[in-house]
């Protein structure tokens, strides 16, 4: 520092010197001053001035966002360990110092994981924020800490913080009393409570805990899942580890226990010593485990159907359990990434950033629950190192059982034990028709079939099941309604699946000695037991199962000679031995395993035996030869394969990228002389040069084989070439483009003829780093032209189209959205279940034969998927314009009356377009010509909706008027049970013009055009014009109090009728509000509703009169809302209901109190 800026530092000081707080601010900034050009100057000392900061972070959930507690932490001296791997900045994490955040990019985070982190910090006495008094935070009730990860310090120095605690606590607390007439005495109970900290010295806890439950998942469409339900207990320190309520057991480091699940329970983990741990897990499953596999459709991103292990679709996904593969790659959830799935329904669907064609491989593993049984599950591991952890035991126990003594949704009568004792292994069925007598039933039997003839019409009620495709005979027509179509023709038959209980332990010990440093010997002994029918001891004597593994693992640091480096290699070995009678609990087979030995035809016989080496040789780093060469033999069907492969791997940028991989597999059969073959290739090789960076990549597999009985083809033959260019090292635009082409050949008789062509060309075009305007875009266009008859040629259209812009000082927003997508739709039907009233939001309406909605209603509406699904085009379409000319119009009192005007005028509007069509001719679809669109015939959904908003004195209080256009025009062929169409048009008017400040004033004028049609008979059609004028008047004498007066005079008609019907609808609706400082608000309001029609004795349909029914309805409204003290809320409100079309009028009253801490 000179000697001037000491000098004028000092006389600063002197100068503010008597001001207190503020004096010690500013020394504290002045100090600051002095430092800084110093340490521009000179290098830090790091020993004298760094403090280390090590500690571990709990998630209390799948957030992967970290606020660190430290300022001033010095960059690269950050480290970060999850589950004992090291992670690397920028890849796997990133920090942003200046806001001491901390986010995590690769790692897959559950709720109770921890994550160690370690990094250096400047010793200084400097904070954030300086205060004079401390503020207080008041809770929201709306905001919730569900996604926070919470800190535990141990730091090698002791620091005191002045704002935390070692034990932090956030939650709310409810207890609510109900009444009304139509139901009786509700209690409303609800405890949420956060708790993160340190309970005793070495000891830290991590909870979520609730009393209330929800049947809600979450939904499948992000990459990381919010579940609002879980909660769990999690206690840890250097000794155990114990977690209670909902977590993931993740077991692995073994061939056949691997093993994943989401548990509902508790799991221990104690540490006797640092080499030696114990796991025990004691839980309820909530599903069990499937693995399916399926080939993509042509043309079809999906929904693709998830079924339980008989093919059955009545199943729930549970959240977050999935993996999904194709081609064996892993796919990332979300709809910015591969994939999105619906949980309750089990559809996986593909976005446009992953193109599924018939040739793509799909693999699913899965939990899923149908709701037979509760599934009790227990697990222990115990793992030791010894000898200098030279030696490393693993031993392993697994139980899966079923609570055979309360299965769900059945009760064990005498007659159903019998059935399931006596069907050993089988599935046990039980008859389900029961004969009820005349007019009591729905169903008649006519020659061994039953035909479906209305409720209360037929002698028999009749339960179906679901069997699985081609198992049945009856198909699904809607609920309750089932048709037979032939023997094998369908998956429903009039039969009860009783539900068998199953129980599956595996018991695994393994062995890993290290001989040296550069060699592992491992070795495992499994045995499993399974017993697919706990109410029968027939077929038992097939329930146990052996398997082993020996396996050698030979890593030298390096290949040395005479002082020459070679380079380094590794080669492991090992072998591997299933009984017929073993059964994996988990997968324990590497993805597309039967794909890898060409077994995956094959159903599994006998003996499994494997023996495989692998060999890998890395001359220099970035370049890799490796190799590797099997035999398998199944003994039971005579079935044995053997493959050998090769390949090379360059990463070297400077020079050249190159993959290449050859494999080849043959497969006997010792009653097929020929063996099979099965060459397969692959490579890719690109460089960056210039601004650009080709690429090249190739696939190619030829397979002969011996055909099978009914089948002539005897293989296949397929070559795709694909190449493209990207450019790179651009500053504001990244672009690439790609075409490859695949033909397809099917082999007959000796020669291969040719099946199809396919054609695939990608665009991407994307700006980046450009003010005020942005743009992305894709698009896939895929064909397929068939050579063989009776296939038709494919099309396939994937595009996304976003664009952005913002102009003139932001008087000029645009954004739009285009997305075209081949899909297909699955037909849904509703159903409206009965539940208590008041409990429902529907009622049924015997005059219009209907159901309505009803916040006081007694049914619910669910949409029940089926399996018919209609593959569709779908367009989705958005555009928002706002223009605002004031942001760029400076006016003054000399402007001119033309500008003054256009700055005082500001408009919006929104336009969306979804469609999912048939229409043949896709290029009118994918152009927007509207003619093409909402057709009968063809499309199944279909909606366009426009909002045009145009205002005048927009940001003025005391006068503004604004015209609202909003149109939209559907069309829904979706339902299996009818059709319809919709078209509303609504203009509305609205001034605000408030006369004083006390007063207030706003007042509207509404025309509606509505126009529904059914194809279905029983659903009169409506033609309704309505016009409606709507004016609320309020006076507020003081702050606190305001009265109003809300006023609607309607007219409706409709002209499906001849004459047609009108009606008059009046509305008085008096409010008074009163508030009491910030602390609560009483507020008390009327509504008296009269409506009257020209006849009496016409059916008024719902949508006229705003819902109101004709006569005279009362509402009215009591509610208190007070804050007691920082932490506790409380709440009375009464309302009721004076309506013509209920029976006697509806009250209801509740209490609530609200506590938070």
């Amino acid at each position: 520092m000179s000697q001037f800026e000491n000098k004028y530092a000092f006389r600063l000081s002197g100068v503010i010197k008597r001001y207190g707080l503020i004096y010690k601010v500013m020394q504290l900034t002045l100090l600051t001053c002095t430092l800084f050009p110093s340490l521009s100057a000179q290098e830090i000392d790091t020993p004298l001035n760094n403090f280390q900061v090590r500690y571990f972070a709990f998630f209390m959930d799948t957030s992967k966002v970290i606020a660190l507690p430290d300022s001033f932490i010095l960059a690269e001296t950050d480290s970060l360990v999850f589950h004992d791997t090291h992670l690397q900045r920028d890849l796997d994490y990133r920090i942003n110092f200046s806001q001491s955040r901390l986010v995590l990019l690769t790692p897959n985070i559950q709720a109770g994981d921890s994550i160690f982190i370690s990094y250096q910090k400047l010793n200084w006495p400097l904070r954030k924020t300086y205060f004079l008094q401390k503020p207080q935070t008041k809770p929201d009730s709306l905001s919730s800490s569900n996604s926070i990860a919470t800190m535990f310090s141990r730091q090698e120095s002791a620091e005191t913080d002045e704002y935390t605690s070692n034990l932090r606590k956030s939650g709310s607390l409810v207890r609510g009393i109900s009444l009304g007439s139509n139901q009786g005495l509700k209690v409303d109970s609800g405890l949420r409570l956060q708790v993160s900290g340190e309970v005793t010295e070495g000891v830290e806890i991590v909870a979520a805990l609730t009393d209330q439950s929800t049947p809600i998942q979450p939904e499948g469409n992000t990459q990381t899942l919010q579940e609002i339900d879980k909660v769990f207990i999690k206690l840890k320190s250097r000794q155990f580890e114990t977690t209670m309520g909902d977590y993931n057991l993740d077991l692995t480091g073994t061939e056949f226990t691997r093993y994943q699940r989401k548990l509902q329970g508790a799991m221990a983990t104690v540490y006797p010593q640092n080499d030696a741990h114990v796991t025990f897990s004691g839980a309820v499953s909530k599903g069990q485990f499937r693995t399916q596999e399926f080939q993509g459709i042509e043309g079809n991103q999906g929904p693709y159907q998830l079924t339980g292990e008989r093919g059955q679709i009545d199943i729930l996904v549970l959240a977050g359990t999935e993996r999904i593969w194709i081609d064996g790659e892993e796919m990332v959830r979300g709809e910015n990434n591969d994939y999105v799935i619906e949980y309750g329904s089990g559809e996986i669907t593909f976005t446009r950033k992953r193109l599924i064609t018939a040739d793509s491989r799909i693999s699913v593993d899965f939990q899923f629950s149908d709701e037979r049984f509760q599934r009790n599950l227990y697990a222990l591991e115990a793992e030791a190192k010894l000898f200098d952890e030279k030696l490393a035991i693993k031993s392993t126990l697994l139980r899966e059982k079923d609570d055979a003594d309360n299965p769900l949704g059945i009760t064990l009568t005498d007659e159903i034990r019998d059935a399931l004792s006596s069907a050993g292994d089988g599935q046990a069925v039980s008859n389900g028709a029961n004969y009820v007598g005349a007019d009591s039933g729905s169903y008649i039997l006519q020659d061994s079939i039953f035909i479906y003839v209305g409720i209360d019409q037929g002698d028999y009620q009749v339960r179906f099941s679901d069997l699985g495709p081609g198992q049945g005979s009856y198909e699904y027509e809607g609920f309750g309604r089932y048709r037979f179509i032939g023997q094998g023709a369908a998956r429903y038959a009039p039969v009860v699946l009783l539900p068998t209980a199953k129980k599956h332990d595996v018991a695994d010990l393994r062995m890993d000695f290290q001989t040296s440093a550069a060699i592992k010997v491992s070795t495992e002994l499994a045995v499993s037991n399974l017993d697919n029918n706990l109410y029968s001891s027939l077929d038992d004597g097939d329930n146990t199962g052996q398997a082993w593994l020996l396996s050698l693992a030979a890593q030298p640091q390096s290949l040395t000679l005479h002082g020459i480096n070679f380079g380094r290699a590794d080669l492991h070995v090992h072998h591997r031995f299933r009984s017929e009678r073993y059964k994996d609990i988990d997968r324990a087979d590497e993805i597309e395993f039967g794909r890898q030995w060409d077994i995956a035809d094959e159903k599994k016989t006998g003996n499994e035996r494997i023996t495989e080496a692998k060999i890998r040789y890395i001359p220099r780093d970035r370049m890799h030869f490796f190799g590797s060469g099997g035999f398998l033999n199944q003994d039971g069907n005579g079935i044995s394969s053997k493959k050998i492969s090769g390949g090379t791997r360059w990463q070297t940028p400077q020079f050249l990228e190159l993959n290449y991989n050859i494999e080849k597999i043959e497969k006997k059969n010792e009653t097929i002389a020929t063996p099979n073959s099965w060459l397969r290739q692959n490579g890719a090789v690109f460089r960056t040069m210039w601004y650009l960076t080709p690429k090249i990549e190739f696939e190619s597999e030829t397979k002969k084989e011996t055909p099978l009985a009914d089948s002539l083809r005897s293989g296949f033959r397929f070559t795709q070439l694909a190449s493209g260019v990207e450019l790179a090292r651009f500053k504001h635009i990244a672009a690439g483009i790609e075409y490859t082409q695949r033909e397809d050949d099917d082999r007959f008789e000796q020669s291969f003829l040719p099946k199809s062509t396919a054609h695939t060309r990608q665009f991407n075009l994307a700006t980046q780093n450009i003010k005020n305007f942005n743009f992305s875009g894709s698009y896939i266009h895929r064909t397929r032209d068939y050579n063989a008859a009776g296939l038709s040629d494919t099309r396939t259209d994937l595009a996304e189209i976003n664009i952005g812009s913002s102009q003139w000082k932001n008087a000029v927003k645009f954004s739009s959205h285009y997305q075209i997508t081949n899909t297909q739709v699955g037909k849904q039907e509703e159903v409206y279940f009965k539940v208590r009233e008041g409990d429902g939001n529907y009622s049924y309406d015997a005059a219009l034969d209907e159901y309505i909605p009803d916040p006081f209603g007694e049914y619910v509406l669910r949409l029940l998927p089926t399996d018919e699904f209609i593959p569709v085009v779908e367009l989705k379409g958005r555009i928002n314009v706002r223009l605002s000319p004031k942001t760029a119009l400076r006016t003054t009192k000399t402007s001119s009356f033309y500008k003054k005007f256009l700055a005082n005028i500001s408009s919006e509007t929104f336009l969306r377009i979804e469609e999912k069509t048939q229409e043949p001719k896709v290029r009118d679809i994918y152009f927007l010509n509207l003619s093409k669109f909402q057709n009968p015939d063809t499309t199944i959904l279909g909606n366009m909706s426009l909002r045009q908003d145009i205002t005048l004195f927009e940001m003025r209080r005391d006068i503004s008027l604004r015209y609202r256009l909003l149109s939209s025009k559907s069309i829904n062929n979706q339902f299996i049970d009818s059709k319809q169409k919709r078209r509303y048009i609504r203009h509305e008017w609205r001034l605000n013009a408030p006369p004083t400040r006390q007063w207030g004033g706003r007042f509207e004028l509404i025309r509606t055009i509505e126009d529904k049609t059914f194809s279905s008979e029983t659903r009169p059609d409506r033609f309704i014009r309505g016009l409606r004028f709507e004016s609320e008047v309020s006076w507020r004498p003081q702050n606190r109090l305001e009265v109003a007066l809300h006023n609607v005079y309607g007219f409706d008609a409709d002209k499906a009728y001849k004459p047609q019907t009108e009606v008059r609808q009046m509305t008085l609706k008096p409010r008074t509000t009163y508030s009491f400082s910030g602390r609560g608000r009483l507020r008390a309001e009327f509504e008296y509703t009269k409506v009257t029609a020209n006849e009496d004795s016409r059916i008024i349909p719902y949508e006229m009169a705003q819902g109101n029914r004709l006569g005279r309805s009362m509402r009215w409204n009591l509610s208190f809302d007070y804050r007691m003290s920082t932490n506790l809320n409380s709440s009375i409100s009464y309302q009721g209901r004076d309506e013509p079309q209920r029976d006697q009028t509806i009250h209801v009253a509740k209490v609530e109190m609200r506590a938070y801490f």
